[in-house]
């Protein structure tokens, strides 16, 4: 889903996006779910604000990355599957698997070392 504060600019650089659509009713803009559209959005309104969901866009990686042991590793994986399977039996959207699994990764490595005890 695409806001933006209406202008004629605007609504023409946002025209040239492949797939997009205009809903009249919520009065909002939507855009393919993939990395094409995204870059594309994210080139058109450069020197703009623009807001991601998490899971959208390029990768945001920290410069520093917490070390987890193999052991520490192999217990996230496991509950990665969890919750993908979780979320599959759910019948969420893939985006929203997507969302949910970057969310938990980040989640489980930086905090990994606070419930090792008692992971579940």
């Amino acid at each position: 889903m695409v806001h933006l504060p209406y202008s004629p600019e605007r609504v023409e650089k946002i025209k040239t996006v492949a797939g997009r659509r205009w809903h009249i009713q919520e009065k909002h803009w939507t855009v393919p779910h993939d990395d094409k559209a995204v870059e594309r959005l994210l080139q058109l309104f450069s020197g703009e604000q623009v807001l991601l969901a998490p899971g959208l866009g390029p990768p945001q990686r920290s410069s520093i990355q917490p070390e987890v042991s193999a052991a520490a590793a192999e217990d996230i994986q496991a509950l990665h599957k969890v919750l993908r399977s979780a979320v599959r039996s759910r019948h969420f959207s893939p985006s929203t698997e997507a969302i949910y699994a970057s969310w938990a990764e980040r989640k489980s490595v930086r905090c990994w070392g606070k419930w090792t005890a008692r992971p579940g």
